[in-house]
């Protein structure tokens, strides 16, 4: 859930914003770059590469992810730039990322807890407006009306339940049993449909850089 959240609202928001640049289609192919990057970087952490002196990975069961730490800055860009702004923010701060990680030794003592915990604190207030905007129906025609109200409601209520009142695997699947409670709801509303997933190829390949980054 963690790992698609990030790429589905600020996607969402660069196709409500800038649908010229960007299409359900483009969206579509970066949910799917995410699950399979994010399985191959699992497995280098599971099992690094070394190289000379270096290795890349911690050789323990790290699940990687899609970060959420970065959706505050992402939609402000697809807003005002659209998705190639965020293609092209993200490469850049990948590359820092990099050379941060390299270097953390080094600069550790900087990032105190009061730093990390005040950043934490700051990117939770952001994610409050940011699913306020989804819980009344996101930045697509259903806005505001009553009927997506009614599907956040039942999806929340349910996450809620299982993870207040669930019991082990019950509980740890909260979020994911409120996503199908309320994509049934969806579905009986007429709110979603699955016509997309129908008119997707079953296998394609790869494109190299398909979304232009600026």
């Amino acid at each position: 859930v963690s790992n698609l959240a990030p790429i589905l609202i600020i996607g969402g928001v660069a196709l409500g914003n800038h649908p010229e640049s960007f299409s359900s289609a483009g969206l579509t192919m970066m949910v799917q770059a995410a699950m399979f990057t994010s399985a191959l970087t699992t497995m280098i952490q599971l099992y690094p590469i070394k190289i000379g002196s270096y290795r890349i990975g911690a050789g323990l069961p790290i699940v990687m992810g899609v970060s959420f730490a970065f959706v505050g800055v992402g939609v402000n860009a697809a807003i005002e730039f659209g998705m190639p702004a965020v293609v092209g923010a993200a490469f850049i701060g990948a590359l820092l990322e990099v050379t941060i990680g390299f270097t953390y030794r080094y600069i550790k003592r900087i990032f105190t807890q009061l730093v990390t915990g005040t950043l934490l604190i700051a990117l939770g207030l952001y994610l409050v407006a940011v699913g306020g905007n989804y819980f009344v129906g996101g930045f697509g025609p259903w806005r505001g009306t009553w009927e997506a109200i009614v599907v956040a409601t039942i999806t929340l209520i349910v996450a809620l339940g299982f993870n207040i009142f669930g019991k082990g695997v019950w509980k740890n699947a909260s979020i994911l049993v409120g996503i199908f409670v309320g994509t049934i709801a969806a579905l009986v509303f007429g709110i979603t449909n699955f016509d997309l997933v129908s008119n997707t190829d079953w296998v394609s390949f790869w494109h190299i850089v398909p979304l232009k980054a600026i």
